[in-house]
């Protein structure tokens, strides 16, 4: 990990979203931690304030690090969430309810809309 973590992938771009086709999946599960973190990662840590030099310890040993502690505290801390999958609940739900006050109608409406979406 730490190898990754400082050395160069040859790329500048910043992935949001991970896409794996369906035929990757099985390789994707043999993967360890190693595999996902880039030099890009740093970024992360520098962000964060997080000191990376625990690292070099075995993971093993990080809980009986104070430091991690700490470190693991800020990252607790850290909200996380589907932006997309919030704002398009958020737009369906607006949606309905300028349609119909129903609740009937507006479970029907999604029902059209599923059957015949393209």
């Amino acid at each position: 990990m730490v190898k990754a973590l400082t050395s160069y992938d040859g790329s500048d771009e910043i992935m949001k979203n991970l896409s794996i086709k369906p035929h990757e999946v099985s390789s994707l599960v043999t993967k360890d931690l190693s595999n996902f973190v880039t030099n890009n990662t740093k970024i992360f840590f520098e962000r964060f304030g997080i000191d990376t030099h625990i690292l070099h310890d075995e993971p093993e040993e990080w809980i009986n690090n104070p430091v991690f502690d700490e470190e693991a505290n800020i990252v607790a801390y850290i909200n996380v969430d589907n932006d997309t999958g919030e704002k398009g609940v958020k737009i369906i739900e607006e949606y309905n309810s300028i349609l119909t006050k129903d609740e009937e109608q507006k479970q029907y409406l999604l029902q059209i809309v599923k059957d015949y979406k393209i």
